[in-house]
């Protein structure tokens, strides 16, 4: 995760922490302040995760202009940067097992069919 905008909806001085995860397992933390009336372009340096939390941790102080109350927090403009993931050995390797196994089932098919009929015997039409 490279950069968000992040806003408080409610209430100004709020702080969250954002959390970076891979597995489930905590990779990278930082705690950002955010303001009710701007967003803020947040830097982030997180790499190699497959999740992100955000848990307000100072609930701050009501922004005097605003009726509604609450610590809800807005994220907009979220850049990442993309991890090419390569695709499991098995889902690329299973099509053309089963194409040689169809191949070598064909041609057992063939050969046994061949044994059973003598040279020159006619195959009745209904076991064609």
């Amino acid at each position: 995760m490279n950069t968000a905008d992040l806003t408080a909806f409610y209430n100004d001085n709020l702080q969250v922490t954002v959390t970076g995860k891979l597995g489930g397992v905590t990779k990278d933390t930082e705690t950002v302040t955010l303001s009710a009336t701007a967003a803020t372009l947040e830097t982030f340096s997180f790499a190699d995760i497959n999740e992100v939390d955000l848990l307000v941790t100072a609930s701050g102080t009501h922004h005097s202009g605003y009726s509604g109350a609450g610590t809800q927090v807005a994220m907009d403009n979220l850049t990442i940067t993309p991890v090419a993931v390569p695709a499991p050995l098995i889902g690329r390797g299973l099509p053309v097992v089963l194409a040689v196994g169809g191949v070598l089932l064909g041609a057992k098919l063939s050969q046994r069919s061949k044994k059973r009929r003598s040279p020159g015997s006619v195959i009745p039409h209904a076991a064609r």
